[in-house]
């Protein structure tokens, strides 16, 4: 769940009052009210704008087409209303206008971050437009069941169309492996996890921490899930702030 603006600011000036120290998990955009010790995440923008680089090559090859110059339907599952989802989506599409800028949208719609719901949207997207290409979600859970849709309409995952989404975990891991799933971006939560307990350590034994703490992601594909399971694609953290202003996170 995520919780509102208002909620966390209260939570995090209540949490200031009595001097305890706090650190934003999963989170890089800077609160407008109260003290956060260090923001610790990923850059939303620039991980969807690449994992919208390997879709465009994912259209392209069913098209036998370069990215550059292939056409074809995307559909986006957008998370409920937030900078989650506005980032997202608009660093998803950036992706495609600089990689395959004849790629239509044909769709953008909220599924509220729930597989029933990418599901429920995607059915009806498919009749409107039979010959969607890719369902993009701002969640993996999205695009599953975006896929599960498509599947029960008789379409073949990875030859009629493809499912791409934001998350890296352990079911979609699972589904890609199985070839049930195109291709996501991996987060690494548990690394992320580490980063964030590696900070908490360091603020305990009275060391400074940089404010912005940009953990990396990748696009994580059935030829390098070996790799991006044994942790061989992780590169160290690098300082970065993300606004909700439409423009990269890093330029």
């Amino acid at each position: 769940m995520r919780r509102s603006a208002s909620t966390r600011f209260t939570a995090v000036t209540s949490a200031n009052e009595r001097g305890v120290p706090i650190l934003a998990h999963n989170f890089i955009t800077p609160f407008s009210e109260g003290s956060v010790e260090t923001y610790i995440g990923y850059d939303q923008w620039g991980g969807a704008a690449a994992l919208a680089a390997y879709t465009c090559e994912l259209i392209a090859g069913k098209h036998g087409s370069t990215s550059a110059e292939t056409t074809g339907k995307v559909f986006i599952l957008e998370g409920i209303d937030s900078i989650f989802s506005h980032r997202r989506t608009q660093g998803f599409n950036a992706g495609l206008e600089a990689n395959c800028p004849n790629v239509e949208v044909v769709g953008s719609q909220s599924a509220e971050w729930l597989r029933t719901r990418g599901s429920e949207v995607a059915a009806i997207a498919l009749q409107q437009n039979p010959d969607i290409d890719v369902f993009y979600g701002n969640s993996d859970e999205m695009a599953i069941g975006a896929a599960l849709a498509a599947e029960q309409l008789g379409l073949m995952i990875n030859q009629d169309f493809f499912a791409v989404g934001i998350d890296g975990n352990q079911p979609t891991l699972d589904l890609l492996s199985q070839g049930q799933f195109s291709a996501t971006l991996g987060v690494d939560p548990f690394r992320m996890g580490v980063a964030v307990i590696d900070a908490m350590a360091a603020i305990f034994a009275g060391e400074e921490v940089p404010e912005i703490t940009l953990t990396p992601s990748v696009v994580v594909t059935p030829d390098n899930l070996a790799a991006y399971l044994a942790g061989n694609l992780w590169t160290e953290p690098v300082g970065a702030p993300e606004t909700d202003n439409g423009l990269p996170t890093v330029p």
